[in-house]
């Protein structure tokens, strides 16, 4: 079980506002002390984005990831998006920044986020071939989400002992039960 933090610094999609740091500090600290330690992270979910354009700049932002956790090792770091179809410049600085930081002892594991089945495999030959196992692939997965794209992309993570990791299975609150009307996707507490 984790718990996905895009809505706790995304000012444009969910409204974050600095007021909310004390509310989130505090279901931060209850689900650590109810054991959970899987929070799904991402450049992305605030209000900008960094480009890693290097591979150095991803191993800097792993580097400085361990340092905000106060670790020497992150359990597992994954690319959050392909960047194949606007900037394969880019995809190619990530990947080779993604193994370098399995490399360099920065994570345990590597995986990806929001990858098909193509991409999937082709990331997964490229890290082979560097040695580095690719260890999850995070998709959208719901009952509501099982399209012939998700599901293909499910069958390639199987088939290559790639694990998948879910995120939204609740499809964004709406298989919840807690949809309240006049809200996008509100989940209750």
């Amino acid at each position: 079980m984790g718990l996905g933090t895009w809505s706790w610094g995304n000012q444009f999609l969910w409204g974050y506002r600095q007021e909310q740091d004390a509310e989130l500090q505090q279901v931060f600290n209850l689900v650590v002390q109810r054991g959970l330690n899987l929070f799904d992270t991402a450049d992305s979910y605030g209000t900008g984005y960094p480009w890693r354009v290097l591979p150095s700049l991803v191993v800097d932002a792993a580097k400085a990831s361990c340092e905000r956790l106060g670790t020497q090792q992150l359990g597992l770091v994954q690319l959050h998006w392909s960047a194949s179809n606007y900037a394969p410049w880019q995809e190619l600085a990530q990947q080779a920044g993604l193994a370098d930081c399995y490399d360099q002892g920065l994570c345990k594991a590597v995986g990806v986020s929001n990858f098909g089945a193509k991409r999937l495999r082709q990331l997964h030959a490229y890290l082979s071939k560097r040695g580095v196992p690719l260890a999850t692939v995070q998709i959208q997965f719901s009952l509501l989400s099982r399209t012939p794209l998700v599901l293909e992309t499910k069958a390639v993570a199987d088939e290559l002992g790639i694990r998948l990791i879910s995120y939204s299975p609740l499809a964004l609150g709406l298989l919840s039960g807690e949809q309240r009307r006049g809200t996008a996707c509100s989940v209750g507490s």
